[in-house]
């Protein structure tokens, strides 16, 4: 933090513009707001601010800057990411307007809008985003990392389908930034995610995918290694059409998993087709004789049964990504974090990349990652001493071990496990040079802090 800044004078100053909700450390509601959803994260800003609209967001940033403050963001504060200390924080969880086209088929969403509502939203139109899996999820950060969820395969990233964005730059100003206007901004904040302005809302495509057949198939884990080796050779040969991903889960002894889950560890297979059901039933042929199954919920569904919620807590994520799944590398992850070993991460995940996200879908971007075909994601359990210890130890044992399959780097949104340095290979090096240049040209005192590369 700047030491010559006055955060009692900012909060006063925003106050009397009634810009929004302005709170100092030790004032009622401080700690709630900086908390988050991911408990993990450390955030004790001088100042955090609370915007009511775009206005607000562009009347804080003037003011910053007239007090050479730093300034950082969040909306739903789901990243275990430590932001670096700055002088204001600006929350922007209250802009949560949602407007659908169904003609345009676009929607217009501001930057605390999550993903239910915006699914929510969207189908009955017969349409649906490009979300994650979690609906509590803040739409913006997740577009503006890349965003990889359950249809990529089929249509690409999050960012790719992004139509316009309106933006807070460092000197107060909301611009319209879209492929014909303030091209750098349109180019670096698809991807870039941050330290480049204050997104405040954005407009994207959506897709027509309303119901999907999708759902889960839950094996026995005695045979792991069967199962990883044929979902491997499946997917060399998957049709665009499915997305999917293979894990070993670790349920809670706890009641709300059921009677047949709660307290086992198991196989998890997830799948997502957006082809008609008779083409789904043909690529998903054989797939419940990998092992013995457990339970199979495979159906034609409404695409929002996919989005679930998590609940707030301390949280560890961590990820890797790969140009094969060799067989070395499968035995190489079972080892470490198998269902025979005793571990303390609630899942270790495989998804299946390739497919519409090895090409930019639209108007260039910052997006990085595109060359993987899968993505090894681990999921630590929610108990803050094993996150402060064993569970990155164990992570990073096994990232280092996956060494000779992987790609440089993974998309940012998978690196809260990477420190800084790390970070910034999730984009290649022509890549992140072009950022650079972008956020030294349009924020070149450095007002925007973050905590990505």
């Amino acid at each position: 933090m700047h030491m010559n800044v006055d955060p009692a004078g900012i909060a006063q100053v925003l106050r009397e513009q009634s810009a929004g909700e302005a709170l100092l450390p030790g004032d009622p509601g401080y700690d709630d707001a900086v908390r988050g959803h991911n408990h993990s994260a450390k955030r004790a800003p001088s100042v955090v601010f609370r915007a009511r609209d775009a206005a607000g967001i562009a009347t804080a940033v003037g003011i910053a800057a007239t007090h050479e403050a730093a300034v950082g963001v969040m909306s739903t504060g789901h990243s275990a990411r430590t932001l670096p200390d700055v002088d204001l924080l600006v929350l922007t969880s209250e802009l949560r307007e949602i407007t659908i086209d169904p003609q345009a088929g676009t929607a217009t969403v501001g930057a605390g809008a999550v993903w239910s509502d915006i699914v929510a939203a969207a189908a009955p139109a017969g349409l649906a985003p490009l979300c994650g899996s979690h609906g509590s999820v803040g739409a913006v950060g997740y577009i503006l990392g890349g965003g990889i969820g359950p249809l990529g395969r089929q249509f690409g990233f999050a960012a790719d389908r992004v139509r316009s964005l309106e933006v807070v730059t460092s000197d107060g100003q909301l611009l319209t930034v879209d492929d014909e206007h303030h091209g750098d901004l349109f180019w670096a904040l698809r991807g870039g995610r941050h330290g480049l302005g204050i997104v405040t809302s954005i407009t994207f495509e959506l897709v027509p995918a309303a119901r999907i057949v999708g759902g889960s198939i839950f094996f026995d884990s005695e045979n792991a290694t069967e199962i990883f080796t044929e979902y491997a050779n499946w997917t060399k040969a998957a049709d665009d059409d499915v997305s999917s991903s293979l894990a070993v889960m670790r349920f809670p002894d706890m009641e709300m998993f059921g009677p047949i889950l709660r307290g086992r560890t198991v196989v998890q297979l997830e799948l997502a087709h957006t082809g008609d059901a008779a083409a789904a039933e043909a690529e998903l042929l054989g797939l419940r004789e990998w092992g013995e199954v457990l339970i199979d919920d495979v159906r034609q569904r409404p695409f929002a049964e996919l989005v679930a919620e998590i609940p707030e807590g301390p949280g560890w994520t961590g990820a890797v990504a790969l140009r094969e799944l060799a067989p070395e590398a499968i035995s190489t992850m079972l080892d470490i974090v198998g269902p025979e070993q005793h571990v303390p991460f609630i899942g270790m995940q495989v998804r299946h990349l390739g497919g519409a996200m090895r090409e930019t879908q639209g108007a260039e971007n910052a997006v990085g990652g595109r060359d993987a075909e899968y993505l090894v994601f681990l999921l630590g359990a929610p108990v803050p001493e094993l996150i402060a210890g064993p569970i990155p130890q164990i992570g990073a044992a096994l990232f280092t071990a996956l060494s000779p399959w992987t790609l440089d780097g993974v998309a940012v949104n998978f690196a809260d496990h990477l420190d800084r340095s790390g970070r910034t290979l999730a984009w290649p090096a022509a890549v992140r040079a072009r950022l650079d240049e972008v956020r030294e040209a349009r924020d070149p005192a450095g007002m925007f802090r973050h905590a990505d590369g």
